[in-house]
């Protein structure tokens, strides 16, 4: 049977407490228990030190009526004291009347300021204790001695009471402590239990379910924190796995309609050899851009899932600008478009893996040739600042609204929607350019401004 966690806190926290409440209690009752004997021992004491004062003589007589008064008025009896005076050379001379008879005759006396604990033949038990008085004028050749005890019967008595309130307490405090555990271990353990709850519901179309924060700023909160902080994370992950699904099947969705609509024209009836030509590579330039899209897609969910690594190695970057530049010059010369590009005096070298690189830089010319009208012009740099690497790529295109800026990383985000296709674009060449760059160590970042151009800054580790 498997306990829940309320109830094995609940276990271990009575057991705890029990072995502290024994052990709380065998010491209180052994600290009070010799508290009791020690009081006993000091009445015993102050009430012997006041019988030898009542010592005198009257007529060069011991004057024992004196002592009999004196100790009345004590209440000594009343308290079960009893007592006696000593003399070593006259023997005994005065003992009370509620002496006990077998002291008299088996007890030897104790040494000065000594206690002796004796028992007799019913088993009760005294207390003794012998007190020296001092000179007594005019004998002070006369040594006398006090003898007082008393029955522990009622310490006994009162120890019992104790031990028995001890007994009787105990199980009634660990009864208490028992349930007003139980009930903290539940109320403290109730968020988990509606994080449970809410872990059973969750499911893709149940995503948006937060746990209210507790008032106290324990670790409930902080797991209640964690918990809302992780969902946020899940439904934001699966929000982009559903928005990429979606336009990865809209963007392949295009290519195939097109196929299929030119084939099934093609067969409708016999046509001449140049027509099939001409839809067969209508059809492969229709799969190539399907291709395209595949690839990228393929690129991006092994980067995702860290199954890609990059070759790096030092690679001088002003040569890598320069044949990348050197590639796209026809294209952008078929535009009127300059590319301008000036190398930085002597190399650049950056540890990277090259042929991720050159995809980067090729990506962002192909934007910005395909976003700049003619006429226009592209300026790379190539420069070292701060002891980091910095490039850049500004063209004087169309630019991009400043509501999109924030969106242009993501992928298939769309920032002219109707123009997608004519302009051959995935929408995945960014997503991959931010990628690359980010597992380098580096950043890049965006700045357009609509109707002026954009610029896309690319800062790497200078090491």
């Amino acid at each position: 049977m498997k306990l829940t966690i309320s109830t094995r806190l609940t276990i271990w926290y009575s057991l705890l407490l029990m072995l502290a409440m024994l052990l709380f209690g065998v010491l209180s009752f052994m600290l009070i228990a010799n508290e009791l004997y020690n009081e006993q021992y000091n009445i015993l004491n102050e009430n012997a030190e006041e019988i030898s004062e009542f010592i005198r003589f009257r007529n060069d007589t011991l004057d024992v009526d004196y002592i009999v008064h004196e100790a009345g008025e004590l209440n000594l009896k009343q308290n079960g004291i009893f007592f006696e005076v000593w003399a070593d050379s006259l023997g005994r001379i005065f003992q009370s009347r509620n002496f006990p008879p077998f002291l008299i005759t088996s007890f030897s006396m104790p040494p000065e300021g000594s206690q002796r604990r004796v028992a007799d033949e019913t088993g009760t038990v005294f207390h003794i204790f012998t007190y020296t008085a001092g000179p007594v004028q005019p004998r002070e050749d006369i040594v006398f001695k006090v003898r007082v005890g008393q029955s522990v019967l009622y310490v006994q008595k009162l120890i019992e009471h104790i031990r028995v309130l001890l007994l009787m307490l105990a199980p009634l405090v660990l009864l208490l402590a028992g349930v007003g555990g139980w009930m903290l271990a539940r109320r403290s353990l109730r968020p988990v239990a509606e994080i449970t709850q809410a872990a059973r519901e969750m499911s893709l179309y149940h995503l948006d379910k937060r746990l209210p924060e507790p008032e106290q700023n324990d670790e409930i909160r902080q797991l209640v924190r964690t918990f809302n902080a992780m969902m946020e994370r899940i439904q934001t992950g699966v929000e982009r796995i559903q928005r990429f699904t979606a336009d990865a099947s809209h963007e392949l969705r295009t290519p195939l309609t097109i196929l299929r609509g030119e084939i099934e024209v093609a067969l409708r009836r016999q046509r001449q050899q140049k027509e099939y030509i001409e839809t067969l590579h209508s059809s492969l330039g229709e799969i190539r851009w399907m291709e395209k899209i595949v690839n990228d897609l393929l690129l991006l969910s092994h980067a995702d899932a860290g199954e890609l690594t990059l070759q790096k190695k030092p690679v001088d970057l002003a040569t890598l600008l320069r044949e990348c530049v050197r590639s796209h010059q026809r294209q952008a010369a078929e535009k009127n478009i300059t590319v301008h590009f000036q190398p930085p005096p002597g190399s650049i070298e950056c540890f990277v893996d090259a042929d991720r690189m050159r995809q980067v830089v090729a990506n962002l010319l192909d934007n910005a040739v395909k976003y700049t009208p003619a006429g226009g012009d592209i300026d790379v740099t190539l420069q070292r600042a701060n002891g980091r690497i910095e490039l850049a790529f500004s063209d004087t295109g169309i630019g991009i609204p400043e509501k999109d800026l924030p969106f242009v990383f993501d992928r298939f985000y769309r920032v002219d929607k109707s123009r997608r296709r004519e302009q051959h674009s995935s929408g995945l060449g960014l997503a991959i350019c931010k990628w690359i760059v980010e597992a380098h160590g580096g950043d890049i970042d965006i700045t357009s401004k609509e109707g002026v151009g954009t610029t896309v800054t690319i800062v790497l580790p200078g090491g």
